[in-house]
């Protein structure tokens, strides 16, 4: 998720992957990053919160999150809960 190499639209798109026509994420208010996703798709709203709680606004810095391991984990748990990274799937409940 830090390098931004990764499954989503935005990356697709730039590597023109076939069938892949733009970079707009689903909700269409922007481009599918990994930023938007984990900070302001209202589509994961629920999600956001159920993740972070309350602290959502205070995770707000990529860097900081992708940074230190436990906000790390959550965005990898975000992330794997959204669906939008099917290559993902078989990733245990666990986390």
């Amino acid at each position: 998720m830090r390098t931004a190499k990764i499954g989503l639209r935005q990356f697709l798109y730039l590597r023109k992957v076939p069938d892949v026509d733009d970079d707009k994420c689903e909700c269409r208010r922007g481009s599918q990053t990994v930023r938007h996703v984990l900070f302001s798709c209202p589509l994961h709203y629920e999600l956001r919160q159920e993740i972070w709680g309350e602290r959502t606004r205070d995770q707000q810095d990529l860097r900081k999150v992708l940074g230190a391991p436990a906000p790390a984990l959550k965005a990898a748990k975000f992330m794997r809960n959204t669906g939008l990274l099917g290559q993902f799937e078989a990733i245990p409940q666990t986390l």
